[in-house]
């Protein structure tokens, strides 16, 4: 009885964090309100107190230590060459290294867990498709309500028909838009319900659509992962080849709208850019490369939580790490999230393929610290072990 009611209030909490981290509001009527965040921080710390267990490792209290007591240190050195500061970023920190201690390997959770999945998945395809479809009342609803980064940042990205729903930009909704495709490609090999399947392809097209060097990049691995669940079942491949042939057709024969968005879908300019993807983040003449110079002369000087005009902040995590906290942080924020994922994650090959791909995504933007990925990488573990549980169990 005792377990059971552990089993739904975990599945609650778990299914809370789903929610919150993907569709919290960042906007009103498309303004910007920094009580959105705090009200984010104050649920993510509720979260983590009632999760965190008694059980609290010299690993875990080194790695707590290497992120927040060398940025605060850093931050009074370099406040001596830099007067402004940014203390709005440290709550971000912070609950990054509290997600150390968190513990759920062996947390169970019931089927609300899935299906406040698959309610989260199917809100993501509608916002998706009503961006690709240019549906006025999703276009207004997610600009009154998920405008971030800077104001042009989600009006440019849905002019240009690009499904990125609440994330606000084109390179965070890949990564998560593939996620989504992998748990459901996950539970549809688990539990062989054609609505995740049905799902995963859907999200697929939608990750075509959002047309970045990350979404490229995921879309190869996506329709590989196809590939290879159906190589020894042609009938389901030529299913799956159906269904995503639809959406093209549609738009050639019934409306035609998208095609003058897509007849500039070029690729040799998506991958060359010097706006985005790795040329436009570490070549000479990127943004970065202030922030790379300084580090190079100054590699035992971060700036900590202080704040230079001349210094840029995002576009890489790495980049950013020493630039705040020197190798300490770096290798303490990445052995951090290693050690996390393979003490949480029960099975082997998928705490390998989450690895991979965050650190991947690292290279072009500091997603570790990430407010919807804070809430939503809890959930990811137990969601990947509930999968797991389930397959063993049948």
């Amino acid at each position: 009885m005792i377990l059971n009611e552990t089993e739904k209030r975990d599945s609650f909490i778990f299914s809370l964090l789903l929610f919150i981290g993907i569709f919290s509001p960042t906007s009103i009527n498309g303004q910007m309100s920094n009580n959105f965040s705090f009200v984010s921080f104050f649920l993510l710390f509720v979260f983590f107190v009632l999760l965190i267990k008694k059980r609290i490792t010299m690993v875990r209290i080194l790695l707590f230590i290497m992120i927040n007591i060398s940025l605060l240190i850093f931050t009074v050195s370099a406040s001596f060459i830099f007067t402004k500061y940014s203390f709005g970023i440290y709550p971000n920190f912070f609950f990054l290294s509290l997600l150390f201690f968190l513990d759920l390997k062996d947390i169970k959770v019931n089927n609300l867990v899935r299906s406040s999945f698959l309610i989260c998945t199917f809100i993501i395809i509608f916002l998706g498709v009503g961006v690709v479809f240019s549906s006025q009342a999703v276009l207004q609803f997610i600009l009154n309500y998920y405008i971030a980064g800077y104001d042009n940042l989600l009006p440019n990205m849905l002019a240009g028909f690009k499904p990125v729903g609440t994330f606000a930009t084109h390179s965070i909704a890949a990564l998560f838009l593939f996620i989504f495709f992998y748990l459901n490609i996950k539970t549809y090999k688990v539990l062989n319900k054609f609505i995740y399947l049905l799902c995963a392809i859907i999200l697929l097209i939608l990750l075509f659509f959002i047309r970045s060097n990350s979404s490229l990049i995921f879309l190869l691995f996506s329709i590989f992962i196809l590939f290879d669940l159906f190589k020894s079942n042609k009938t389901s491949l030529i299913i799956v080849a159906v269904v995503i042939s639809i959406i093209p057709l549609y738009f050639i024969f019934i409306d035609d709208t998208i095609l003058v968005i897509m007849n500039k879908f070029d690729l040799s300019l998506i991958l060359s850019s010097d706006k985005n993807g790795l040329r436009g983040r570490y070549s000479s003449e990127s943004p970065l490369q202030p922030t790379i110079d300084y580090i190079m002369s100054n590699p035992f000087s971060p700036i900590g939580l202080t704040v230079s005009d001349n210094l840029y902040y995002s576009d890489s995590g790495f980049i950013l790490y020493l630039l705040r906290g020197s190798l300490i942080m770096a290798v303490g924020i990445y052995y951090g999230m290693f050690n996390f994922f393979r003490t949480n994650v029960r099975e082997r090959k998928s705490y390998l393929f989450i690895v991979f791909f965050f650190f991947l995504f690292e290279v072009g933007y500091p997603i570790f610290i990430y407010l919807r990925m804070l809430f939503f990488i809890p959930f990811l573990v137990v969601y990947l072990n509930h999968i797991y549980n389930l397959k063993h169990e049948s």
